[in-house]
């Protein structure tokens, strides 16, 4: 019930029963007292004293009095509350209508970077002019015949010479003890 918390939510649809509210809790704090509660057309009553009539939820308010001293204090308590809820009020707004000039300044910030960036995406650099980069590779042309996968053959595995044979056996060597007919040994 304090002065900010009524300012903060100053547009809620039952602000008005919330300001009732805080006429029973400005009450008790200028009393130290819970206060007297009463109801009379459809209304919270405080600290009211009707006589001998009595108090109907639904009906109309009989005549009644609350001690002046309450009413005097209460009413000063009020004053002082509702120049602080102002005050805080206009604090919100203002920070609301802040937040929102920088929100719509980033917005701008964020659309002048994607244009910035759509203009460079449209523009190839220098090197990609030189270089011919970015230019998008000619499409194959489409043949209504041509399988959409065309599987090749797996590779055949390579024949390995086993561990025990030597690697030179291919080799034909004459034997030591025979020498080629017109060669002499030496």
């Amino acid at each position: 019930m304090t002065a900010e918390n009524m300012a903060k939510h100053a547009t809620d649809p039952n602000i008005s029963f919330w300001k009732m509210l805080k006429t029973g809790a400005d009450h008790f704090e200028v009393t130290r007292k819970p206060p007297k509660v009463d109801v009379c057309n459809k209304s919270y009553i405080f600290d009211a004293d009707a006589g001998s009539a009595s108090f109907d939820a639904s009906a109309a308010c009989p005549p009644y009095q609350v001690p002046e001293w309450i009413t005097t204090a209460v009413a000063a308590k009020q004053a002082g509350d509702d120049a602080k809820m102002n005050s805080e009020a206009a604090a919100l707004a203002a920070k609301a209508k802040k937040d929102a000039e920088e929100a719509a300044v980033a917005e701008a910030k964020a659309e002048e970077k994607r244009q910035r960036e759509a203009e460079r995406a449209a523009q190839p650099s220098l090197l990609s002019r030189i270089f011919g980069r970015d230019k998008e590779p000619p499409a194959a042309p489409a043949f209504a015949d041509t399988p959409p996968e065309v599987k090749k053959p797996a590779p055949l595995p390579k024949k390995k010479p086993a561990a025990t044979e030597d690697s030179t056996a291919s080799i034909k060597t004459a034997p030591k003890d025979e020498t080629p007919a017109g060669v002499t040994a030496h």
